[in-house]
């Protein structure tokens, strides 16, 4: 149970940090609430299959890099959003929140993501 543990921690940090509110926006703070109660319903059921969090797992981390490669930080940087980063890039920065709705539809199904996500359409948003 480590490594989902560990994972389910840096998911967490990635959206609750020091200055997490103006980074993440007034307009992506309430699917932020979503986001927190995904990773509670992931722990929740780790234990009822703990083969298939680590295939999931997998399938995110191949989205993560693919996003840290593109030139994406976890968390947003500080300068975010004025201009004087790559993570401003309007690409990069819906491919940050496209990250999360993965994570939505692979551990915390009920909670239900914004439309159709995977690591195709995370690679196509990153190549615009």
């Amino acid at each position: 149970l480590m490594a989902p543990l560990a994972d389910a921690r840096e998911q967490l940090n990635a959206l609750v940090f020091d200055g997490f509110i103006g980074r993440t926006g007034l307009a992506r703070l309430p699917r932020l609430v979503i986001y927190l109660r995904g990773i509670i319903h992931r722990v929740e059921r780790l234990a009822d299959n703990l083969g298939r969090d680590r295939a999931w797992m997998l399938e995110v981390q191949q989205a993560v890099d693919l996003y840290t490669a593109a030139g994406g930080t976890l968390p947003l940087g500080a300068s975010a959003g004025d201009g004087r980063d790559l993570n401003s890039a309007p690409r990069i920065r819906e491919a940050r929140w496209m990250l999360e709705e993965l994570r939505l539809s692979l551990f915390a199904q009920p909670l239900g993501a914004q439309g159709p996500i995977s690591v195709q359409r995370i690679r196509k948003q990153l190549a615009q």
